[in-house]
């Protein structure tokens, strides 16, 4: 039965229908290759980048020639910048996505300098007032720059003349005889009066000569009022023309002046009285309402720039202090902050992204001021307990001004997805790149950038051969030999450790060797965990075999970041496979201990399996992957070819070579695909072995789409040149199994029987075979069941 369902299974193969031609590579003929040394690293040429050994610039130019802060590349996002800067339209604010150190806000920076160029921002001081007619909405008044502390030292100068004019005024000789008189007609007035109603009063009562009185002591207090305010203004008339004369211009502050005069006229006792012209405590009977509240001042908060380190809500929109006083809070307009709007009106605000969206209430603040064109100060919506008794409402403020947020491309994404008011008010997103193209042009720039930034830092000069160790390791940090990372800060850092280090060892210049130290430092710092881990395997705690060969096991390769650093670490993968219905289980799904790119790997698998092998009826087998002494979340695809290899070796009882470990992605034609961190996979891997003894059988196979990435270690690159260690490339599962069994692949539909397919499809063949003889079996037994129930049933 076995032999027939064979046959069966064979004649189906060959009347399988023509499928579409795929790009797939199985049958490219193009054969895995051991690659070379220098395919394993892509070394910047000292000589190309043209600096001078001995002060480390560019040959023929003095040390310092260059722009400090400038930026390599992104062009794209230069003029997406300059065109937000530029740009006076409501709604053109700008938000500039990157990776941290790629100079976001130098490129901001620059962009706004270049502008300032070529035009002149128009900016005001603002200040705040007393509203004398209602004092809990303070005036807000316009001022050209400089002049709002202007105002307040005038305001000051005009409350001390007003001090001393005023009760020299009421002190005068001619005040106090006007005085005199009015007392005196008073007091005649009132005699004559009592004795004109005398006798009315003894025949109406004394009701109607009390209310006479009354009527004559309000027109002597009226009179005295008049007397006071004639006199004060004769006082006060010369005070108030000098000060407005200097605000011509200003038809707002001339308004305020005369509301002082008025306020003042109607009350000029309170000069007599008052001791302390600017009392800072709010509620008390003195001249601190005549205080000018200066809320920008210009003429020492004058750039346009403004940078919002700790964007709270109070710290964006402003807020008013208040103090205690009888157990209750008091305020006024005098207790009035600016808050980051306010200083920036007018110029430019930058902005934090991340940070701003942590705090409370300050993103929806920032949206209503710029919805609104104006700020408004009012108390967060989260503190109503801690709002004076009688709280203010200032005027609010126009506003213009250039917002720049700065943050992560997530955040972008979250916004523009998350908020509806995100994109009517952030119209321009500038986008820096993660890495540069490397070239010989972007090389020297690039270290034209950076001696410039550490020649205004004073570090040491670098030698050509640390400039081009220092690229290398950018090129290293975006994971690509052809790129180098965007991150020239990360660099930067490199070389001021560098420095550190030569300045310790008593160099007056950094040499590679410096540079590798500081690579090599910034490590080791971060290793702890990894070398625990490299321990572990080296001493056998976690299971990865270096030496001979298994079925069903491979040794696949993940990473892990640590800080800013990134380690590899082999993993044992191994796959078992029994007669069933064509599932392939995945354990780490099952547990929940698979994300879902792991999961949708495995799932390729299985179409892989039954494309090739199956593709008329379900493959007879049940099969199940595992990540071994793995104990957290596994995500990812990478080790999806892995998978794929420790599966067919299951199927075809061969044996995997298990010196080698192997990493990359795997479609549903089985051609190896991409996948990050490369080198430091390999590199996992190489620690492990050279720890246990390299033997010249060790090596990782990459798929062949990585080579172009590989920038690897000097260690590994010694090994390679040695032929103790191998890197093999390929480009689809066959030529994986070719190096990982040393068999050979065969024909994927007419394989033969000494292959690898030969092998497998064989088993899947009697796997078929028994699959089908024990439904046959089941059928019969069912059916002799049925008939038997029948007899007795007769």
């Amino acid at each position: 039965m076995g032999q027939e369902a064979g046959e069966k299974w064979t004649a189906a193969a060959n009347l399988q229908p023509t499928l579409p031609k795929s790009d797939s590579l199985l049958d490219s003929g193009v054969p895995a290759r051991l690659l070379t040394p220098t395919e394993l690293v892509t070394r910047c040429d000292a000589a190309s980048l043209g600096l001078d050994d001995t002060t480390g610039a560019p040959q023929g130019t003095p040390a310092g020639t260059g722009t400090p802060h400038a930026i390599v590349g992104q062009e794209r996002a230069r003029a997406a910048v300059e065109y937000g800067i530029a740009m006076a339209r409501p709604g053109h604010h700008l938000f500039v996505m990157g990776p941290p150190g790629s100079g976001k806000k130098t490129l901001v920076r620059q962009a706004i300098a270049a502008q300032l160029e070529r035009y002149t921002v128009q900016r005001f001081d603002w200040v705040y007032v007393n509203n004398f007619e209602q004092p809990q909405q303070p005036l807000a008044l316009q001022l050209p720059p400089g002049r709002g502390a202007q105002l307040r030292r005038h305001m000051r100068e005009l409350v001390d003349d007003l001090r001393a004019t005023l009760p020299a005024t009421f002190e005068s000789e001619e005040y106090v005889n006007a005085v005199a008189r009015l007392n005196t007609e008073f007091k005649e007035r009132a005699e004559q009066a009592v004795q004109a109603v005398g006798e009315a009063a003894q025949r109406q009562g004394l009701a109607m000569a009390l209310r006479h009185s009354v009527r004559l002591h309000k027109e002597h207090a009226d009179r005295l009022r008049s007397l006071k305010r004639s006199m004060s203004e004769v006082a006060v008339q010369a005070a108030f023309d000098d000060a407005k004369q200097h605000y011509a211009d200003a038809p707002r502050v001339l308004e305020y002046l005369d509301a002082v005069r008025s306020d003042v006229l109607a009350r000029p006792d309170m000069f007599r009285a008052s001791t302390e012209a600017r009392n800072p405590t709010p509620g008390t009977t003195d001249l601190a309402g005549y205080e000018i509240n200066v809320l920008v001042d210009l003429g020492t908060e004058g750039s346009p720039i403004v940078v919002a380190d700790h964007p709270t809500h109070g710290n964006l929109v402003g807020r008013i202090g208040q103090v205690a006083r009888m157990g209750t809070l008091l305020t006024d307009y005098r207790f009035i902050q600016a808050g980051f709007l306010h200083r920036a009106n007018g110029g430019y605000l930058l902005i934090d992204a991340a940070k701003l969206l942590a705090q409370p209430f300050a993103w929806d603040a920032l949206k209503r001021a710029l919805l609104r064109a104006h700020v408004r100060i009012e108390d967060p919506p989260e503190a109503p307990g801690l709002i004076a008794t009688v709280p203010l409402e200032p005027e609010p403020i126009p506003l213009a001004l250039k917002v720049v947020l700065f943050g992560e491309r997530e955040l972008v994404l979250q916004l523009q997805t998350d908020d509806p008011e995100f994109n009517p008010l952030f119209r321009v997103i500038a986008d820096l790149g993660d890495e540069l193209p490397r070239d010989a042009n972007t090389e020297r720039a690039l270290a034209l950038a950076l001696r410039s930034q550490a020649h205004a830092q004073a570090l040491l000069p670098a030698s050509s051969d640390a400039m081009a160790r220092l690229l290398e390791h950018g090129s290293r940090r975006a994971g690509d030999a052809t790129h180098i990372s965007a991150s020239v800060q990360h660099l930067l850092d490199v070389w001021l450790e560098a420095d550190h280090i030569a300045r310790t060892a008593k160099r007056q210049r950094i040499d590679a060797a410096d540079v590798a130290a500081s690579i090599a430092a910034r490590r080791s710092r971060s290793s702890r965990i990894h070398e625990k881990l490299q321990q572990d395997l080296v001493r056998g705690h976690q299971m990865i075999a270096t030496q001979g060969e298994h079925i069903g096991q491979v040794n696949g390769l993940m990473v892990y970041e640590v800080g800013d650093q990134i380690f590899g670490e082999p993993v044992r993968i191994s796959a078992t496979t029994r007669l069933g219905e064509g599932e392939v289980v995945d354990i780490q799904r099952e547990t929940h201990l698979g994300g879902p790119l792991h999961a949708k790997g495995v799932l390729i698998l299985g179409a892989f399996l039954a494309t090739r092998y199956s593709r008329l009826h379900a493959h007879a087998i049940q099969a199940s992957l595992v990540f071994e002494q793995s104990y957290g979340l596994i995500e990812g695809d990478s080790a999806s070819l892995a998978e794929l290899v420790a599966l067919l070796s299951s199927i075809g009882d061969i044996p995997i070579k298990q010196s080698l470990a192997i990493t990359g992605s795997v479609n549903q034609f089985g051609d190896a695909q991409a996948i990050g961190g490369v080198n430091e996979k390999i590199e996992g891997f190489f620690e492990l072995c050279a720890a246990r003894g390299l033997d010249g059988t060790h090596g990782v196979i990459v798929p062949h789409a990585n080579v172009a990435q590989l920038m690897l270690s000097d260690e590994v690159i010694e090994a390679a040149a040695a032929g103790r260690f191998a890197i093999h490339s390929v480009r689809n599962v066959d030529e994986a199994m070719e190096v990982l069994t040393g068999l050979p692949a065969g024909q994927a539909l007419a394989p033969q029987r000494d292959s690898i397919n030969g092998r497998i499809a064989a088993r899947l063949r009697e796997y078929a075979a028994l699959q089908r003889g024990k439904r046959q079996f089941s059928r019969r037994r069912g059916n002799a069941a049925v008939g038997q129930g029948n007899g007795e049933e007769e």
